[in-house]
């Protein structure tokens, strides 16, 4: 039986990592019928399909499909009952199976939500009147030729404390040592960056450590920082969650090196100051926007 193409034949993954839901995989029937040896297999086979275009899909040939894996004619004619178990024909002339179409299909609705999370930033900023954060790159680009994410530029050297403190030219300085909303502004990460690690405790050590990346951003020359007040220290907090929310980095979506999980940015990371020091510098905002 042939089943419907279940999205568009361009679909690809573009980064977005493939998850393996391990309690799930050894709790499936195709996995507790598959052998020690192949069980290595099967692995490797939904990761190449994550690979594919369309992503979670695969070819309609025994021999690109044991090409891809890396397994010998033989040993796949022998596996084949097992490795394809699941999988069924579509009318685009491809495999799919249920699962990996079922993350597929999630991943294209988070795609979504993010597109429409950026859009709906940009509309508020050219509302406001204030220059979009975030710069894409082209391929084959220098990054240096664009601007940077955050509106870094090398700062003028302070030449004393009270020009430090001051956010706005003209103005004179003015303290918000006291007035931080740390309540706020995890409520501004959760907003901006809704798939990264979410604050379940806010105690004492992470209060003290938010309050000071917050004086600290008060008296910084860089955009989004440099502010007097309550209401624009927020506004600042949250175009800088904003802009972390683009980096494929910071949110788990970069490849990850061999062996590793992905790095996902938690709020302690972003608040430490060699964290917070490295997103405003850019260090996470290198690779090319899609």
């Amino acid at each position: 039986m042939t089943i419907k193409a279940p999205y568009p034949a361009d679909t690809r993954a573009k980064g977005w990592r493939f998850v393996l839901d391990h309690e799930r995989i050894r709790q499936s029937d195709t996995w507790a019928l598959a052998t020690p040896a192949q069980r290595p297999w099967l692995l490797m086979l939904w990761m190449v399909a994550w690979e594919q275009t369309p992503c979670g899909s695969l070819p309609d040939s025994d021999e690109l499909i044991a090409a891809r894996i890396g397994i010998n004619m033989d040993e796949f004619q022998q596996s084949r009952a097992i490795l394809l178990r699941g999988w069924e024909m579509a009318d685009d002339g491809r495999l799919y199976h249920p699962v990996i179409t079922g993350q597929v299909i999630e991943m294209i609705a988070k795609k979504a939500r993010e597109t429409e999370r950026k859009a709906g930033y940009r509309a508020r900023t050219k509302e406001a009147n204030v220059p979009c954060l975030s710069h894409g790159i082209d391929a084959g680009q220098t990054w240096e030729a664009h601007g940077s994410p955050m509106g870094v530029t090398t700062p003028e050297p302070v030449t004393s404390k009270q020009e430090a403190n001051a956010s706005v030219t003209g103005k004179p300085a003015t303290s918000v040592k006291s007035a931080c909303p740390a309540e706020e502004i995890v409520k501004l990460y959760h907003e901006a960056m809704p798939d990264n690690p979410r604050v379940r405790v806010l105690n004492d050590a992470r209060r003290r450590t938010i309050r000071a990346r917050w004086k600290e951003a008060a008296s910084l020359t860089c955009q989004p920082f440099g502010y007097s007040s309550r209401e624009d220290g927020l506004t600042a907090w949250r175009k800088f969650f904003e802009v972390c929310a683009e980096s494929l980095f910071l949110t788990g979506k970069s490849q990850p090196q061999p062996g590793k999980p992905p790095f996902v940015a938690t709020i302690d990371f972003l608040m430490s100051p060699a964290g917070f020091a490295k997103c405003l510098e850019n260090k996470y905002h290198r690779e090319a926007q899609p």
